[in-house]
This record gives C-alpha cells, sequence and structure tokens, in this order.
C-alpha cells in the first residue's frame, strides 16, 4: 500500500513540474505574440521601429538571441533608431560569439551619441578584447578605469607578438634560428644540431667516395630537417602568439570585470 502511495505522490510532483514548464513556455510564447501584434499594428507608422526594438529586447533577455536578431534587420535602414538599432545588434553579435561585428556595431553606437553610456565603453572595451586588439583596449580601460593604469600600462608592456612568416624566413637563414625567435631556444638548437649533423655526415661520406650513404643518412635527413625546422618555426610563433593573447586578455577582462562589478556596486 504505501508503495502505490509513493509512486501516486511521484506522479502527482511530475505532472506538477511539467505543467509548470508548460505553462512557463506559454505564458512567453504569449508574450511574444503580444509584441509582435504590437509590431504589426504599428507597421507604417512613426512608431514601428520603437515596437520591434520592444521586442528584439525582450527577446534577447529570453536568450532568444537568433530571433531578436532577425527583428533587429527589419530597422536596418531607420535613421530614427540607428543608435538603438546598433547597440542591440552589437549585444546579439557578442552573445552568438561574433566579435568583430559586435565591435563595428557598438562603435557606430557611439559615434551616433554625443556622450556614450559607460555601458557602452565597456561593451566597445571587452569586443576589443575579445578581438585583440589590445592597445586600443588599454585606451579605452585608462579612460574607465583610471585608478588602474599601473596594471592596466604593465599588461600592455606583455604584447609581444612574433611574426610567423619572420620566423620562417629566419630558419630558412640559419637552422633553427626561426624557433628561438618564436621563444623555443631549446628547439632551435636541436633543430641546428640535427642540420649540421647531417650535413657533417653527408660531407664525410663524399669524402670517403660513399654516396649513397652521404644520400642516405646526409642529404635526405638534412633537407627534412631544414624544410620541417622553416614550418615549425612559423607553427611555434601562432602558438607563442595564442598563448600571450590568452594571457592577455584574461588580465584585461579581470581589470575590466573588476571595476564594472565595482561600478555597479
Amino acid at each position: 500500500m504505501k508503495i502505490f502511495q509513493v509512486i501516486f505522490v511521484l506522479a502527482f510532483c511530475s505532472v506538477k513540474l511539467v505543467g509548470q514548464d508548460t505553462l512557463g513556455s506559454w505564458n512567453l510564447r504569449e508574450e511574444l505574440s503580444q509584441k509582435e501584434f504590437e509590431v504589426w499594428s504599428h507597421r507604417g507608422t512613426d512608431s514601428f521601429a520603437f515596437f520591434v526594438l520592444r521586442k528584439a529586447q525582450f527577446e534577447r533577455k529570453h536568450n532568444l538571441v537568433n530571433r531578436a536578431f532577425a527583428d533587429l534587420q527589419r530597422i536596418r535602414d531607420d535613421s530614427s533608431f540607428s543608435r538603438q538599432y546598433f547597440y542591440e545588434t552589437a549585444l546579439c553579435d557578442f552573445l552568438q560569439g561574433d566579435y568583430e561585428n559586435a565591435h563595428y556595431n557598438i562603435s557606430k553606437s557611439i559615434e551616433l551619441r554625443v556622450e556614450p553610456t559607460r555601458v557602452e565603453m565597456e561593451l566597445r572595451c571587452l569586443a576589443e578584447i575579445e578581438t585583440a586588439r589590445f592597445p586600443d583596449a588599454c585606451q579605452s580601460l585608462l579612460s574607465l578605469c583610471p585608478r588602474d593604469s599601473g596594471e592596466i600600462l604593465a599588461v600592455s608592456i606583455l604584447v609581444r607578438d612574433k611574426d610567423p612568416s619572420r620566423a620562417m624566413h629566419l630558419s630558412a637563414c640559419i637552422p633553427g634560428l626561426g624557433q628561438m625567435y618564436a621563444g623555443y631556444p631549446a628547439k632551435g638548437l636541436t633543430s641546428f644540431g640535427f642540420v649540421v649533423a647531417s650535413v657533417g655526415i653527408a660531407t664525410a661520406s663524399v669524402l670517403g667516395q660513399l654516396y649513397v650513404l652521404a644520400v642516405v643518412a646526409g642529404i635526405y635527413p638534412a633537407s627534412r630537417f631544414y624544410n620541417g625546422g622553416k614550418h615549425l618555426s612559423y607553427s611555434l610563433a601562432e602558438k607563442h602568439n595564442l598563448h600571450e593573447r590568452t594571457v592577455v586578455k584574461d588580465k584585461l577582462r579581470g581589470i575590466l570585470l573588476r571595476n564594472t562589478v565595482a561600478g555597479k556596486q
């Protein structure tokens, strides 16, 4: 008897929870329908863009980013609401991970304002960080967080990208030099040692008239190590840049987040 009572209670709770979820989704659909009706009823009027923006804001707050972005395209050419359009579009782009377009749209939104809000400046700074525009991000942070100017300047010094093409050209001139330039001296010395050793074996074999050995144990390995070292230099420079950018991004995000939270409090 107790088993049936337990089953009944569990079934009742499950039905209640499902009913609450269904009701919540139904309320959301009902509110969306109401806002779409408001948009439809004001089409062709001066208030059309206003109601589209309000609907897009509602959708964004409920994580319906794709729908919000689609609605914003309906007022793309409306000059009277261009600032709000660029701002909302920047938010949607950022939530979708499209940081390049987010930076473009928030920059346009700021250009259209006489005095940009702090939220807009923070969003642009965050987009600059995510797109690795570190000099611009540091300048934005200096205006937003003047008390942390020393830390910001210290982080800006860390931005030292290595040119992958230059690393490859250096390895083409002297084996291993490109790896050293990329920040991996041990790999550079190893590559240089292998090439020199292979060339030495090839030279000794030729002097001893062992031409097959010269090709197999000298010339072929030397060419492989030489070409491989060039490509390795390129990859190591990219790896170095990725690591350095990740470190700088984390530090700049931390400064911005700390001041954003402090500002809200």
